[in-house]
């Protein structure tokens, strides 16, 4: 089998949130409207990593020895980083919390947590990766509804950097709408 080393791929991405149901750029290397609808969440440590699960049940008879057929039961993708850049508004992010939670009041920039209500809707987000395609070319990754799910720590030590560490879980959006989309640019 022969290698085709334009396939390769290495480099980082940028990312970036916006509300769920944000405009998506029309194609793989159309502009990204800042700050609105989508924000730059700025430097990452350690890369992005989207990874995508599914579980399968297997069907049993008692007249095959084989696996007859398996059926999906859980899909899970799940995209992992860690903001470098650690302001109020990615904390904000990382919290499930809307930028706009980020208030200035006088010579001071504020984000207050906590108080959560049990079974109150939350505010998912989407996400948009914009790093490298085969080939050199742009390649788009939208999670169009994803809600941040990892334990959020900071942690300050005179030897390390800090950083906000987040796990944001896709989430089912519709029947016409898939939850997650990859575009190429394949332009000549």
């Amino acid at each position: 089998m022969a290698v085709t080393t334009t396939n390769l791929l290495q480099g980082p991405a940028n990312i970036y949130v916006g509300l769920f149901g944000a405009v998506e750029p029309a194609t793989a290397v159309a502009a990204i409207t800042t700050p609105t609808p989508w924000r730059d969440l700025g430097g990452t440590q350690g890369g992005l990593k989207v990874e995508i699960s599914k579980e399968y049940m297997e069907l049993e008879v008692d007249q095959i020895a084989a696996i007859p057929e398996s059926r999906l039961t859980k899909w899970t993708a799940t995209l992992t980083t860690n903001l470098a850049e650690v302001t109020l508004e990615n904390l904000a992010t990382a919290m499930n919390e809307l930028a706009a939670s980020v208030v200035t009041v006088a010579m001071d920039k504020k984000l207050e947590l906590g108080g959560d209500l049990v079974g109150v809707p939350v505010n998912y987000v989407a996400i948009l990766l914009d790093g490298r395609a085969p080939s050199g070319k742009n390649r788009r990754v939208i999670i169009r509804r994803a809600l941040q799910v990892g334990a959020v720590e900071q942690a300050n030590a005179k030897d390390g950097q800090t950083f906000i560490p987040v796990e944001f879980r896709a989430h089912y959006v519709s029947p016409s709408i898939k939850p997650i989309v990859y575009v190429d640019d394949i332009t000549v």
